[in-house]
């Protein structure tokens, strides 16, 4: 498993950064939260309700994540740096709010890691289920040059539904064509200590359509020439990327650190009620069972003398394939095969 102190230290130096920028959680007190969460009030929020989302029905808040500041937010949408700002301070507040941690198994990983990734397609509408529940992904160890370190990253997407109907009316329908996948590695300077979120947003020249299939290696490529100057993220960018890809798929272990989850209110007798951080991380283990099936089959097969079966005891390896579903085969499906294990006759009867 993902050792435990390093994955610690992540979220502690996590937390540690997000409170020092500290802009983000002062625009998102948990009082705002809960204003966007249950019923907004503010002339700003309702101007921007009434011009834009009239014949639909409002959406503000996913879990804890913030889609609109609280003042409102007509102008975030027609001015590109505070764009891809407030995807990132979403991102971060969203996280701060559920604190949603993926551990992974260590056996599984080391699989995950040999998968070849080369015809692996993904479309934006396959990152959509990590809105309002981004995740922090702390690394096996962390990735050092001489003066930092990258501990761990966080990962997750930002989006407004209907956000076409706004930007069409200004002119700007082109500014946003899918929602925006959002990376903050964890960097911590070695010689100060100091921590830092090194954001960058990925998605926005390369899917021209929401489910217009591409190759994940193109993601990975944008991501290192973002990062062109941060030399540590290309130690760990295949580790990064490749535990991304698990968390695309479907399987039961994802589904339960992807589900949406609902903050964390107090509502005080005589103060205001207000959305709080958990008291701890949410951590939750990736691959476990596949993990476990490895060491069980391991230490059966070593105790073995020799193979009397037909076949030699072997793990066929893993690959990533995308299953194509729906009237019009439109949907994807992206499934890593898990390795499998191919037993003798002997292991078999057991």
């Amino acid at each position: 498993m993902t050792n435990k102190k390093i994955a610690i230290t992540a979220v502690s130096e996590t937390i540690s950064t997000i409170r020092q920028e500290g802009r983000w959680l002062k625009t998102f007190s948990g009082e705002a939260l809960v204003e966007l969460y249950e019923d907004p009030k503010s002339p700003g929020i309702q101007l921007f309700h009434h011009l834009f989302l009239k014949d639909s029905t409002p959406v503000y808040i996913v879990g804890a994540q913030p889609l609109i500041l609280p003042f409102g937010s007509i102008e975030l949408f027609l001015n590109q740096k505070l764009f891809d700002e407030f995807c990132a301070g979403s991102v971060m507040v969203g996280w701060w709010y559920i604190r949603t941690v993926a551990l992974f198994d260590e056996d599984m990983l080391e699989e995950l890691l040999s998968t070849d990734q080369k015809d692996l397609y993904v479309t934006s509408t396959q990152f959509n289920k990590f809105l309002g529940n981004p995740v922090l992904i702390p690394f096996e160890k962390p990735c050092s040059t001489d003066d930092q370190e990258i501990l761990g990253c966080l990962f997750g997407v930002y989006g407004y539904p209907n956000a076409e109907n706004i930007l069409e009316a200004f002119g700007f329908k082109d500014m946003m064509k899918e929602w925006r996948i959002v990376l903050c590695p964890v960097g911590r300077n070695l010689s100060t200590g100091k921590t830092s979120l090194l954001t960058v947003s990925l998605g926005s020249l390369l899917f021209e359509k929401p489910d217009s299939p591409v190759n994940f290696s193109c993601l990975i490529g944008e991501a290192l020439t973002n990062w062109k100057d941060i030399p540590e993220m290309k130690l760990c960018v295949h580790e990064l990327f490749s535990k991304i890809a698990y968390l695309l798929t479907e399987t039961p272990d994802v589904t339960r650190c992807v589900s949406v989850q609902s903050p964390r209110i107090i509502r005080p007798r005589k103060k205001p009620v207000k959305i709080i951080p958990p008291d701890t991380a949410r951590y939750l283990l990736m691959g476990e069972e596949f993990g476990s099936a490895i060491r069980t089959y391991s230490a059966r097969a070593s105790s073995l003398t020799a193979a009397k079966g037909t076949v030699r005891p072997h793990i066929r390896r893993a690959h990533w394939h995308t299953y194509l579903t729906g009237t019009g085969r439109e949907k994807r499906i992206l499934k890593w095969n898990l390795p499998i294990l191919v037993k003798s006759a002997d292991l078999s009867q057991e």
